[in-house]
C-alpha cells in the first residue's frame, strides 16, 4: 500500500491525535535525554549456501496483513548491535526488523523514503504477509544461543505471486547477523524494487547496503531501492560485526538525579551539553532561571537557565572568542562561534564510584588557523555535599603563538533572594570569591581556587556587568560589590598561556557554608606582647550553639597562612579570625586582631611536679668527688653529665657525610652552625622554643 492512501486513510485519527495534544501539552514537562553515538568500523559482509528449513515451533507474530508492525519481540538475550545492547526487536510486514519501538507512521515504511533508526533489512520494499505467516523463536544454551525470525510466504503489495520466505539470525556472543531465503514460486512477480541490508541513523556512515541479490554482491553505504530479483533459495547473506566499538554521549547529563529535593539529598548537578549549569539545592534553583532545569540540555546543548546573556564557559584564543553559553567578552574580541561538543560521559557511567563520586567529563574543541584547541571540563561531586569540584582542562597545539584564556560565571539566584554583598577572601592564589545571601545563613555561592594554573581575575558584582568586565581581555578585573541590594553574578577566568601542552586548574564551586555572615566578635581588638606569648583564642567569643562544629581559625594578616596553634603567638603583627565551615572548606567574614611590641624569641614552660617515672642509672662527671645519689636522684634520665670547667664535644660534621644515620642521632652541623638531630627522615636543627 502507497503511502499517500495510508495518510489519507488514517487523517481523521491523526488530527484526533493532534488536537488532544494541543490540548494537554501546556501541562506536560519533557526533559532531554543525553543523545548517544557510536564509533565503530562497518560491519563486514560476507556469502554462503546452506540449506533453508523453516522455523517450528516459534512464537506468531501479528504482522501478516499489509503495513503491519509489531510490539516488544524478546530476544531472549542481550545482542549487540551497532556498539549497543539491545534485548527486544520489533518487526515490520515490510521485510525489515527494528531495533527501536516502531511508531503510529513506521508501519508504512517504503525503501524509497529516507531512512530512520536502527534496523536490519533482509528484504525491505512495500511487501504484504496476507496469506502468509510470522514467527520467531530463540534456540540453544547461553552463551552461544540463536534468534531467528521468519516472514512465510511474503510478497510484494499488489502481487498475486511471487512470494519469498526469508529469516533473520541473531547469534548470541559473536554479534552476528544472517540472512536466508527461500523463493517460494517460479515467478518473481512484478514490480520488485527492494532494498537489502543495514542501517544505523546515528552513524550513517556505517550503513550497509547490497547492490544486487546475487551469490556475490558488494556492500557499500550507498542505498540501493531497485533490486529486482529475490534472492536465491539457500541464499546467506552474512554480517560481522566490528570489533572497535565505542560508546559517544553528549548532552543534558545530571550527578545524583533524584537529589537535590529536600535538605537531607544533596544537590542535583544539572549540565548541558556545552557545559552550562542548573543546581537544585532543596528543591530550589540555585542558578538565576531558576525554574529552568535545562530540560532541552541535548537538543540545545549551549542552552542556559536564563536568556539575560551572563552564563558559561568562553574560551578565547587570541584576540577570537568561542562560547558555549552566554558567557564571553563584550568588546575587544572576534566571534569565533560555538565551542565544539565532542562528548560527555555516558549518564549510565557517571557513578557514584566506590568513595560516592559521581563525575561528568565534557569535552570541546575551538579550531583556529587549522590548529586544534581541546577544553576538557570536569565536574564532580558526591552526594550530601554542598559544593562540586570543576577541573579545567587545557590542550594548546603545536605551532600556537597566541594566548589562551578562559572565562566562567553566571547570574546567581541564593535560593530565591536573587541579591546579595559580593565578597573575596585569602591571599592569591587561593581565594574564595562570591555572594551571600544576607537575610539566611548557609545560602551561598563562591568560586574558590584549588590548585593549578592560578585564576588571572574573578568578578562578584551586578550580573548585567560581568561580560562588560570581561571586554578587551577576557579577563575580569577583580570587580568586587560589597552592597548587600546587589542583584549578583559571579566569575573568574584563567590565563593559561600561549606554550604549547597540556594545563589545567581545578576550582571548588560552592553552594552552600554553614559559617555565619557576621565575623567573629573579638572581646578586644589588640595586645601588647609584653609577657612573651599570646593565646589569640582568649580573644574570641565563643558560637553557644555551634550545631556545625565550625572551628575558629587565625591566620597572618600578611601571608594568609594558617596560624597552627594559635594558643602560643609571639609574633607581633595582624591576625585574621574566622569561623570555618571544614565540611564546606568555607569561612565567615574575619575580625582582625593586632599584637603590638616586642615579643621575645622564645618562652619556657613551668617544670613538671609530677612524681617522676624513672630516675638516671648512668652518669659521666668531671668532679673528683661524686655528689651523694648521683645520678640517681636525677628523674626521667638515661645519662647525666656534669662539669663545672670542661665541656662536651659532640661529633663536628655536616649530615650528608653521616652514611647511616640511626633515630635520634645527634651532631653538631658545621653548615648550619647547630646542634642537628636526626629524627628518622631528616636531620633538623634543635631550636628555641616552648617545653612541650
Amino acid at each position: 500500500m502507497k503511502n499517500l492512501s495510508f495518510l489519507g486513510a488514517s487523517l481523521p485519527r491523526i488530527l484526533l491525535f493532534f488536537a488532544l495534544f494541543i490540548l494537554i501539552s501546556p501541562k506536560l514537562y519533557c526533559q532531554d535525554s543525553q543523545l548517544t553515538n557510536t564509533s565503530y568500523s562497518s560491519y563486514a559482509l560476507s556469502t554462503n549456501s546452506q540449506s533453508f528449513s523453516y522455523l517450528s515451533g516459534g512464537t506468531g507474530v501479528s504482522i501478516n496483513g499489509d503495513d503491519k508492525t509489531s510490539g516488544s519481540i524478546p530476544l531472549g538475550f542481550t545482542f549487540k548491535f551497532a556498539c549497543l545492547d539491545y534485548t527486544n526487536v520489533y518487526a515490520s510486514s515490510n521485510g525489515f526488523l527494528s531495533f527501536l519501538a516502531l511508531g503510529f507512521f513506521d508501519s508504512n515504511y517504503n525503501n524509497s523514503s529516507a531512512p530512520t533508526g536502527k534496523f536490519l533489512a533482509p528484504f525491505w520494499d512495500d511487501l504484504d504477509g496476507t496469506g502468509g505467516t510470522a514467527s520467531y523463536k530463540t534456540e540453544g544454551v547461553a552463551p552461544g544461543r540463536v534468534f531467528s525470525i521468519e516472514w512465510k510466504n511474503w510478497k510484494r503489495s499488489g502481487n498475486s505471486s511471487g512470494s519469498i520466505s526469508f529469516q533473520i539470525k541473531l547469534f548470541e556472543g559473536t554479534n552476528a547477523i544472517q540472512y536466508i531465503y527461500k523463493q517460494e514460486s517460479a515467478s518473481g512477480g512484478n514490480n520488485i524494487s527492494a532494498s537489502i541490508g543495514l542501517y544505523d541513523d546515528n552513524d550513517s556512515s556505517k550503513k550497509r547496503w547490497l547492490n544486487n541479490s546475487s551469490a556475490s554482491p558488494t556492500a557499500s553505504d550507498i542505498k540501493t531501492s531497485d533490486i529486482a530479483s529475490r534472492p536465491a533459495t539457500n541464499q546467506v547473506y552474512i554480517f560481522t560485526p566490528p570489533t572497535n566499538c565505542s560508546l559517544i554521549c553528549t548532552g543534558r547529563t545530571l550527578l545524583n538525579g533524584t537529589g537535590g529535593t529536600n535538605t537531607t539529598d544533596g544537590m542535583r548537578v544539572i549540565m548541558s551539553g556545552a557545559g552550562n549549569l542548573q543546581i537544585l539545592r532543596n528543591n530550589k534553583g540555585q542558578i538565576y532561571g531558576q525554574n529552568n532545569v535545562l530540560a532541552s540540555g541535548s537538543s540545545s546543548p549551549y542552552s542556559t537557565p536564563s536568556s539575560l546573556g551572563f552564563h558559561g564557559i568562553v574560551l578565547g584564543i587570541g584576540k577570537t572568542q568561542y562560547t558555549g553559553g552566554g558567557t564571553e567578552a563584550l568588546f575587544g574580541y572576534t566571534d569565533g562561534g560555538r565551542l565544539s561538543i565532542l562528548s560527555s560521559t555516558c549518564q549510565s557511567s557517571t557513578g557514584p564510584d566506590a568513595q560516592g563520586f559521581e563525575q561528568n567529563v565534557i569535552r570541546l574543541k575551538a579550531v583556529k588557523n587549522n590548529l586544534e584547541y581541546y577544553l576538557t571540563v570536569t565536574y564532580t561531586y558526591k552526594k550530601p555535599d554542598g559544593f562540586i569540584m570543576v577541573d579545567y582542562h587545557v590542550d594548546i597545539p603545536a605551532g600556537n603563538t597566541e594566548e589562551i584564556k578562559l572565562a566562567h560565571g553566571w547570574d546567581t539566584y541564593l535560593s530565591g533572594n536573587d541579591k546579595g554583598p559580593g565578597f573575596v577572601y585569602g591571599k592569591v592564589p587561593n581565594l574564595t570569591v562570591g555572594v551571600y545571601n544576607p537575610n539566611m545563613e548557609g545560602i551561598y555561592e563562591a568560586f574558590q581556587y584549588v590548585s593549578g594554573v592560578k585564576w588571572s581575575g574573578y568578578y562578584s558584582a551586578s550580573y548585567s556587568g560581568g561580560n562588560d568586565d570581561l571586554s578587551n581581555n577576557l579577563t575580569f578585573k577583580n570587580t568586587i560589590d560589597p552592597d548587600a541590594g546587589t542583584d549578583n553574578g559571579i566569575g573568574i577566568s584563567i590565563n593559561f598561556g600561549s606554550t604549547a601542552g597540556q594545563y589545567n586548574n581545578k576550582t571548588k564551586i560552592l553552594f552552600t557554608c554553614n559559617a555565619p555572615n557576621s565575623a567573629p566578635v573579638l572581646t578586644s581588638t589588640s595586645i601588647a606582647c609584653a609577657n612573651g606569648m599570646v593565646n589569640l583564642n582568649n580573644f574570641v567569643t565563643s558560637l553557644n550553639p555551634n550545631p556545625y562544629n565550625l572551628k575558629i581559625v587565625w591566620r597572618s594578616g600578611t601571608t594568609n597562612a594558617e596560624i597552627l596553634d594559635p594558643t602560643h603567638v609571639n609574633h607581633p603583627g595582624t591576625y585574621i579570625v574566622s569561623y570555618k565551615d571544614t565540611l564546606n572548606n568555607c569561612e565567615s567574614p574575619g575580625s582582625t586582631f593586632t599584637i603590638t611590641g616586642k615579643c621575645s624569641d622564645s618562652c619556657v614552660k613551668s617544670p613538671s611536679t609530677a612524681t617522676p617515672e624513672k630516675f638516671t642509672k648512668i652518669g659521666i662527671s668531671g668532679y673528683e668527688k661524686i655528689q651523694n645519689n648521683w645520678p640517681d636522684k636525677i628523674p626521667n634520665g638515661f645519662i647525666a653529665v656534669e662539669s663545672g670547667f670542661e665541656g662536651i664535644v659532640l661529633t663536628r660534621t655536616t649530615p650528608e657525610k653521616i652514611l647511616k644515620p640511626i633515630e635520634g642521632m645527634l651532631i653538631y652541623d658545621t653548615s648550619k652552625n647547630c646542634f642537628s638531630l636526626y629524627n628518622g627522615t631528616a636531620w633538623k636543627c634543635i631550636q628555641k622554643s616552648c617545653n612541650e
